[in-house]
């Protein structure tokens, strides 16, 4: 290792001393003296001397500096004070030569050796020698104590090592759970993939179904408009029979067979008649048979999705088709009616939070017994109802509804409905708005409302072309 040593001469002037010759020494341990490095001072006064001396390689040795005098033909001593250290460099700063023989280094004064007292007397040598002596003891006592703060350095470090070990298993454990955790992530990214697809399916079914149900309604139109030219047809008919009878009347005696032929084709226009009847009914029976199909279809399609609703509108449904099962009890005779109805159901919180949901088929066996609520609903016998009160109820709850579904949920309370279009925001903030009921009046459960009163509701209407413009 290389060790650079620097040092900057001047006089009392603030004169750069050039061309100087500048010699450093090294204390040993038994405080002698050993040249390790030489060399003249530049221009700027400034001394740079190298040196890879053996007293060099290890520590920095405590060093003094001296300085050959010219005018004298003597060694001058400047200074033992080296102002900064580091691992290669050693500065001794800025020396101030006084002819008066005291120089200045920085901040401190120091006194060269005049040469008068170049020669020192054998007591004061010695005196330095010891003095020199103290100095390299309490090195050695240093060097000793270096050593062992080494020792503990390296314990130390062989602990770190250790730790750094201990650190590195638990990374590794840590990256394997990691792995292991981006597994189950994956898996269940997987399943929400087939689950959507099973979800997107089942929609897929649903709009098929309604296709087929408003398709079923356009042919029960088709039916009812082919039933009204019927009817017109026959009554056409009639007209003509009526102006036959009369015709006939007054030929009756000339036309007795035309009038037994006439008959004859009354009798079979008639029996066509309730032919083309008979068909019209029997396939309007088939037609609302494919239409309960359909809509038992639907609402099975809704359970299976997972169908929310609230107490009120269940009591209220479940009331009116009671009273619609009542009505039908009547019809086949007084000695026949409809006794006290009780219902227990299990059910779950609703998915937002108000209401409740029915639990799926497969969800029945899994779900947890705690988390569940039993409902309990009586309905009364007509012979418990007070004769003559008027029914009054809270408006049933339509928001999320499409238009249809909307008017089949008044239907049976014998509400109306009232439709107005409200436009909604494009992007995902308006996904799934568009064709769905956004807010009512009155608001569900409130008001008290008799049958043939109004609802008004509000339905999600995306924005046009022409309307941006």
């Amino acid at each position: 290792m290389e060790l650079t040593i620097t040092a900057k001469l001047v006089d009392e002037s603030n004169v750069a001393l050039a061309s100087t010759r500048v010699y450093v020494y090294a204390y040993t341990a038994d405080a002698k003296l050993v040249s390790i490095a030489s060399g003249l001072t530049g221009a700027d006064g400034v001394a740079t001397l190298v040196t890879s001396h053996a007293m060099v390689q290890d520590v920095q040795p405590r060093m003094m500096l001296r300085y050959y005098d010219k005018s004298a033909s003597a060694y001058r001593y400047l200074t033992d004070q080296v102002q900064s250290y580091s691992a290669t460099t050693a500065d001794f700063g800025t020396l101030i030569v006084k002819s008066t023989a005291a120089m200045k280094v920085a901040t401190t004064t120091f006194f060269a050796i005049n040469a008068a007292m170049q020669d020192f007397s054998a007591t004061n040598a010695d005196s330095e020698k010891l003095a020199l002596r103290g100095q390299v003891d309490t090195l050695n006592t240093s060097i000793i104590q270096l050593t062992r703060d080494k020792t503990s350095l390296e314990s130390r470090i062989t602990a770190l090592s250790g730790e750094k070990t201990t650190l590195q298993n638990q990374v590794s454990t840590l990256t394997t759970t990691r792995n292991s955790l981006q597994t189950d992530v994956n898996a269940l990214t997987a399943e929400k993939s087939t689950l959507q697809a099973r979800l997107d399916t089942a929609g897929a079914d649903l709009r098929r179904l309604q296709t087929l149900l408003d398709s079923a309604a356009t042919e029960k139109e088709g039916m009812q408009t082919q039933i009204g030219t019927l009817e017109t047809d026959v009554s056409a008919k009639a007209t003509q029979i009526r102006s036959l009878s009369a015709s006939l009347a007054r030929v009756r005696s000339e036309k007795t067979t035309l009038t037994d032929q006439l008959n004859q084709a009354l009798a079979d226009k008639a029996d066509a008649l309730a032919r083309l009847r008979a068909e019209a009914d029997q396939a309007l029976g088939e037609k609302a048979a494919e239409v309960a199909r359909l809509n038992a279809q639907i609402e099975e399609h809704e359970k299976a999705a997972g169908a929310e609703t609230n107490l009120r509108d269940l009591v209220l449904n479940t009331a009116s088709q009671l009273e619609t099962a009542r009505a039908g009890v009547k019809q086949l005779g007084k000695n026949y009616r409809l006794g006290n109805i009780s219902m227990k159901l299990k059910v779950a919180p609703g998915p937002t939070g108000a209401g409740f949901s029915f639990l799926k088929k497969d969800e029945v066996n899994e779900a947890n017994a705690g988390a569940l609520s039993e409902i309990s609903i009586d309905f009364a016998a007509d012979d418990d109802k007070q004769a003559g009160a008027t029914q009054k109820f809270p408006a049933p709850r339509l928001l999320g509804y499409t238009e249809t579904m909307a008017r089949r949920k008044v239907a049976p309370f014998g509400l109306n409905l009232d439709v107005a279009y409200q436009v909604v925001p494009d992007g995902d903030e308006g996904e799934g708005m568009v064709g769905r009921v956004l807010r009512q009046i009155p608001d569900a459960g409130n008001g008290e409302l008799d049958v043939g009163s109004t609802i008004t509701v509000f339905i999600g209407k995306a924005v046009t072309a022409a309307e941006v413009k």
